[in-house]
């Protein structure tokens, strides 16, 4: 329980764990690593560790689950009682993702160490209480021995109005003595209590030098000098990861390869010009499992793939067998929330993409069983992988992406030529994600449900240039142009019954939809995007909200909550590198985007709120309300009267209670998306402001209600969860814990059938 304010430290008191002997820990001293210590700054380090823990024991039963832990450290800020006033304090907490000053509590932190973004508070001269929560995780600090934590807890004294953070910035290279794009970036931090207005910007002459992102990444392919073909090394967001190279991390990947033509028209580039769309995936650890994420999602923009030392999942990876108990229906909604991150479910897409998997067989860090797994896997698809597992070599070494093999894995799988290469027999297995992109030219832009991975199996015709696709949970799909990855049909037959001739030039435009009957037709119309139908980027749980096009806006629509808003802010620039604006004008928020919002490239919206401060949602048929000091959930609508106005529903409500919180999604025009933040009270409002997405592998869903309870009892004390289908109606498999109410609401009407 995060609650450290009620602690007060004494040598006899114990609290319950179940990791300890005896069933309880006590409170011990330890001391930090000051290496730096001044009237104006201090750095503190600190080695924790728990000896007294039988970890051999617990991790020979449970795995490296078992080695992740939460603890509470407790210590003083001491400023300068000479001091005149309040002193405006920078901190910088590495490793830390959550504490409190003098009880008030900061969350987000800095996890993994980024140093984009300190906290930046307002301290009076004397002594301050720090509280400290600490969490270990396995994927970030490794499962080889004891299990420690070295967080590291920095303030500095800030004089200045602004900093600016020289190590922040970031140039692009020159290249022939051009540079490759007119964008750069620096950090400025404001240090005053005010908000600053950039009224104007100039340049001046300066000496810069600049490290490369990460030496070992850059060089990693030296020994593959000479292959034809272009090299793209992402940096992502640290220097092993990019979000897991899965919402924001693929991002970056596809912006850097879009960035190719300008970059070359910028610097009058005259050799060969890149294939945007043929890409060889190579990685290795982290890398090496988004190897496996970008080839089953994107299968048709893979050529080849070779997955080095990877992970098969992050549910695989660290198992999430030791997360707080709850009831079997909401582990199945957090579950399905990360589902699209389960590779070993998705390996069918992979059919056609030359494999080649190298693992060394003493790998410390990844197992090599991960890479046997998927080699296992992938030949019950009828789609072997070549399977390399290189003797005695550990997780890294120099040359681990240049072995012979891989060389010449490159070298077959580089000629200029692209043959069909889409099987006459293959499958695709669709996540609820938007994410999600073609398969041999089958494009899936809606479910059925979210509840359920959708399917279609395939058989070519090649003589007669007819497909026959047997489908599963499948509501729209379309074919497109890309004919580099196939000879696209000129006829469909689907589920046997319904034959379709294929224009060849309208693919692109020729959408394919089932009815609740199971009727197929065809419609041109691209009127179907629009508020009441969720497609593209909306698709996905709630990480669906970093695909944003342009940058955050956080509408603030309750008084009192601006700290909330700026943390939030503050976290997503420190995970992401992403910039967002702070408006007060609550509405606008949601409003039709205005033309200016668009000049400024204004992306996805957050909207922060308590009580019933919150403006209803676009969508007036939204099934989540918050009106009169209740949450109102709607489910199960069917039309009770033949001008379809009116509906019958099953409705769900829970009265405004101290600490309940709320996270959702809402539509947008445009593609757009809004998450709601919101809280009975401020303390519901924090408590829902940790389930802005920034750490990976949380598996957020669509809708959280949440209770009080859950600051202890974690998922166990949810209220309901679940998933919001294509017409953003709540799914059949979401949990919701409040008894049913049938009662007839006025709607929209709108047709659930485009």
């Amino acid at each position: 329980m995060w609650n450290t304010s009620s602690m007060s430290y004494d040598v006899n008191s114990a609290y319950n764990s179940a990791l300890a002997i005896n069933g309880t820990v006590k409170w011990r001293k330890i001391k930090a690593d000051i290496s730096e210590s001044t009237s104006e700054h201090a750095k503190a380090r600190f080695n924790l560790s728990f000896p007294e823990i039988d970890w051999r024991h617990l991790q020979s039963v449970y795995g490296w689950p078992a080695l992740q832990f939460q603890a509470w450290m407790r210590g003083y800020l001491r400023l300068e009682e000479a001091a005149v006033g309040n002193q405006t304090v920078a901190l910088y907490v590495n490793g830390i993702l959550e504490f409190s000053i003098n009880g008030k509590r900061h969350f987000g932190g800095d996890f993994y160490g980024y140093r984009n973004t300190p906290t930046i508070i307002n301290l009076p001269p004397g002594e301050h209480v720090i509280d400290i929560r600490l969490i270990r995780d396995v994927r970030a600090s490794g499962g080889i021995g004891e299990p420690s934590l070295s967080p590291t807890f920095e303030a500095q004294i800030r004089r200045e109005l602004v900093t600016v953070d020289k190590r922040s910035i970031m140039v692009p290279e020159l290249s022939q003595g051009k540079l490759g794009s007119s964008w750069g970036s620096i950090n400025v931090q404001n240090n005053m209590a005010d908000n600053v207005e950039i009224l104007s910007i100039k340049t001046s002459p300066s000496d810069v030098s600049l490290p490369a992102d990460s030496a070992q990444a850059r060089e990693m392919l030296d020994g593959a000098y000479g292959i034809c073909s272009w090299m793209l090394v992402p940096s992502g967001v640290t220097s092993w990861s990019g979000d897991d190279w899965h919402n924001w991390g693929f991002g970056d990947i596809q912006a850097a390869v879009d960035a190719i033509p300008r970059w070359a028209e910028k610097v009058g580039w005259q050799g060969s010009h890149a294939s945007l769309n043929d890409w060889i995936v190579v990685g290795h650890s982290n890398g090496g499992q988004g190897t496996w994420y970008i080839s089953t999602h994107y299968p048709d923009k893979v050529r080849a793939a070779a997955p080095v030392s990877g992970y098969s999942s992050i549910e695989n990876y660290v198992p999430y067998n030791m997360l707080q108990e709850s009831q079997a229906i909401v582990a199945y909604v957090l579950e399905k929330s990360r589902s699209s991150f389960r590779h070993e479910l998705l390996l069918e897409n992979m059919a056609g993409i030359p494999i080649l998997q190298q693992h060394g067989s003493d790998d410390d860090n990844v197992p090599v069983y991960h890479s046997r797994l998927l080699h296992e896997l992938l030949e019950r698809t009828q789609w072997p992988s070549k399977y390399n597992e290189l003797p005695g070599k550990n997780h890294w070494f120099d040359g681990v992406l240049t072995t012979t093999d891989l060389l010449e894995f490159y070298n077959e799988n580089t000629p200029l030529s692209r043959p069909d290469r889409v099987p006459q027999i293959f499958t695709m297995v669709i996540p609820s994600s938007g994410n999600m992109a073609s398969k041999g030219g089958i494009y899936v832009d809606q479910l059925q449900s979210p509840d359920v991975n959708g399917r279609i199996e395939v058989i070519r015709d090649l003589k007669n240039n007819s497909w026959s696709l047997r489908t599963q949970n499948i509501h729209r799909f379309h074919l497109t142009n890309e004919l580099y990855v196939a000879s696209l049909p000129t006829c469909l037959v689907l589920d046997g019954k319904h034959t379709f001739l294929v224009d060849p030039d309208q693919r692109n435009t020729t959408w394919y939809l089932k009815d609740i009957q199971g009727r197929w037709t065809v419609s041109r119309e691209p009127t179907w995007k629009c508020l009441t139908q969720r497609y593209g980027r909306q698709l996905g749980a709630m990480d669906a909200i970093l695909r944003t096009e342009g940058s955050f806006k956080i509408g603030i629509c309750s008084r009192g909550i601006y700290p909330i808003a700026l943390q939030i802010s503050r976290n997503i620039h420190q995970y992401f590198a992403s910039d967002s604006q702070l408006s007060n004008q609550c509405d606008d928020t949601i409003a039709p985007v205005l033309e200016s919002i668009r000049e400024m490239g204004m992306g996805n919206t957050l909207s922060l709120a308590i009580g019933s401060d919150l403006p209803p949602s676009q969508h007036t048929g939204y099934p989540i309300q918050i009106d009169q000091g209740r949450v109102i959930l709607s489910r199960f609508c069917s039309h009770a009267s033949r001008d379809g106005q009116d509906e019958q529903c099953v409705s769900y409500e829970y009265a405004f209670e101290h600490g309940m919180g709320a996270a959702f999604l809402r539509p947008l025009e445009n593609e757009g998306l809004e998450l709601v933040v919101w809280g009975a009270d401020l303390a519901g409002l924090e408590q829902a402001a940790r389930l802005v997405p920034t750490l990976t592998g949380a598996g957020q869903p669509d809708f959280l209600i949440l209770g009080n309870s859950c600051r202890w009892k974690g998922s166990a004390g949810i209220y309901a969860a679940g998933h919001l289908d294509k017409d953003w109606q709540i799914s059949p498999g979401s949990y919701i814990s409040a008894d049913r109410k049938m009662g007839t609401h006025e709607r929209d009407g709108f047709n659930r059938w485009y």
